[in-house]
This record gives C-alpha cells, structure tokens and sequence, in this order.
C-alpha cells in the first residue's frame, strides 16, 4: 500500500506546471502531516511551498523527489552506515562523511551557525629532551579516525569522568597502554583551563563543534613509556611550525603558548632526559 509521504512524492508537480493544494495531493485528512513533510522538502531546496501550495522546484528537483520516493518505498535506508567514525568516505557511505559535508554547507551558507557538538577534551603535555639532538620533544598519537597526530588525550566522559583530571587519567591509561598511576608513577601539573576555540568540523563524526580545552603537563614521571606504533615523539619547535589542524582550524600549541607563554621552558616529564 502506497504511504503518505510516497504519494506526495510522486504528485508533487513539476516545475513547469501550476503548484497544487497539498490537499488535492493527498487528501484533507492528511494535510497537517504533508505540511511537515513539504517543509523538509523546502528546507532541501526540492519544492516550492506557498502555504499550502507546492511544486517541485526544478525539473532535476522533481526527478529527485521521484528518486526518493523509490528509496522510501524499497524500504532501505539512503545510508546504512551511521556508526564507521571518520570523514575520509565517499558521501554517501558513512554518516559522519555525509554530514560532514553538510556541516560545510551549513558553515559557509551561514557564517553565524551554532555548533551542532559541544564537547570539553582534557590533553598532556608529555616532554622529553631527544636521546641525541636533546631538542626537546613531545609524545603525540595518530589517530586513525581523524587521520592524524594528536596530544594524548580525549573528551570529558560524563559517565566515567567526574572531573576533566579524570579523564586525562583515564586517556593515559586507554591511550598508552601503561599500567601507571597518579600520584605513585606521575603527577599532573594544569597548565591552562577553558581555552576555548571557534566551532570547527569534526573529522571523526563531522559535526560541527566546540571544544573546550584543560591542558596538562605529566611531570615526575618515574617509569619508562611503553609506546606503540602510533606513538611519536615529534620536536616542539616542528610540532609548533606545521599547524595542529589542517584546512585552517585552531593551532592548538599556539593557542596554549599565548596562554602560558614559551612551551620550551616546561620541565621535561620524566625529571632528567628520557
């Protein structure tokens, strides 16, 4: 049996002919929900709505409301993946790939747009000088979803973190595979609390968002790290000179040396060079 909304569809006229009553389309019974239904056909650019009057848009616009009307009445859903995090697919073949674009679009259309994603991330500072150059460095990690090196670190859980020094202890422990713990194997020194950056679009879910930021140096640290391979030690002066995001987001080192001033004179983790 035929569904409202595939009914409605189909007899959306075309561009070139006169709009009709939603009524006329699909009955009066069901005009108040075709309304809401024609309102997220507009929102999409698909049909001209005037009150209760609609037609498609455009000749390709009609062809695409009778191409949605086959996806809804198939019964499959236009993306099934909505859980692979990661912005590197194809549009249509992750969600996080599809509304990243969307995202995009809504940034640029609307350069006031509020983020969708709103989340507060606790990072460490882990120093060391090189074994050889004794330049001194800092531990990062690639992530795979992001497809880039980051700090350790990650987002307030508020199901498992009571405070942000929660969650950077629990990140030391996910993220380093290391059985250490606070206060006997390291301390926390904070180093600055609530930077704040403009929303940028995320690469892992690609919503729109706005982090909130608690940066932590390791100091005291009294045993070896046992890192991984994606694990990296990267020269201070190198990770400050090629930009923390690309497509112009934050640099977040920056951002954290205008706050505290040179990032050189922070005592190395370990307590002597590692």
């Amino acid at each position: 049996m035929e569904t409202v909304p595939v009914r409605l569809l189909r007899t959306i006229p075309p561009s070139n002919q006169p709009a009709q009553p939603l009524a006329a389309l699909v009955g009066e019974a069901q005009v108040s929900f075709a309304q809401g239904f024609a309102q997220a056909l507009a929102m999409w650019g698909l049909v001209s709505l005037t009150g209760d009057h609609i037609r498609a848009s455009s000749q390709t616009a009609h062809y695409a409301l009778l191409s949605l009307a086959e996806w809804l009445e198939s019964g499959q859903p236009i993306i099934t993946d909505w859980d692979t995090r990661g912005v590197h697919h194809a549009p249509f073949e992750n969600g996080a790939s599809f509304l990243y674009l969307l995202e995009l679009h809504r940034l640029n259309t609307l350069p006031a747009a509020a983020p969708t994603r709103r989340e507060r991330v606790a990072q460490v500072l882990i120093k060391r000088a090189d074994p050889e150059t004794h330049a001194p460095q800092l531990l990062f990690q690639y992530d795979h979803n992001a497809q880039r090196y980051q700090l350790i670190g990650g987002r307030f859980s508020p199901t498992r973190d009571t405070t942000l020094e929660d969650t950077i202890q629990r990140e030391i422990a996910e993220e380093l595979n290391s059985d250490l713990h606070p206060p006997k194997d390291y301390t926390l020194r904070l180093l600055a609390a609530d930077l704040r950056t403009p929303p940028v679009l995320s690469p892992t879910f690609g919503a729109l968002t706005e982090y909130t930021f608690h940066f932590y140096l390791m100091t005291n640290l009294r045993h070896p790290l046992t890192l991984n391979s994606d694990d990296r030690w990267i020269d201070l002066d190198e990770a400050l000179a090629d930009g923390w995001h690309p497509d112009g987001e934050p640099h977040l080192l920056q951002l954290l040396r205008a706050h505290i001033g040179s990032l050189h004179e922070l005592e190395n983790s370990f307590g002597h060079s590692a």
